[in-house]
């Protein structure tokens, strides 16, 4: 065991170095790749489309019902 004083510093200190770099690595890939937007955009979209315009498809702000095409009066319909 004489000699050996040092050693488990060392270790962590290795240990240490090693997890700084697989972060700095991990950190810098996943930002690069846009990986968190994409999981929090992609479904995010269906879900914006139905809060906003009350429907689940792509097509969502054409089918909202504030733009179809309405005719109203205050006399209203004449009688046949």
């Amino acid at each position: 065991m004489e000699g050996q004083t040092g050693q488990m510093t060392l270790e962590m200190v290795l240990l240490l170095s090693i997890f700084l770099s697989l972060s700095i690595f991990l950190f810098n890939e996943i930002q690069s790749r846009q990986w968190v937007s994409a999981f929090v955009a992609g479904p995010w979209q269906p879900l914006k489309n139905m809060i906003e315009n009350g429907e689940w498809t792509a097509d969502a702000k054409e089918r909202h019902p504030n733009l179809l095409n309405r005719h109203g009066s205050f006399s209203g319909d004449t009688a046949p």
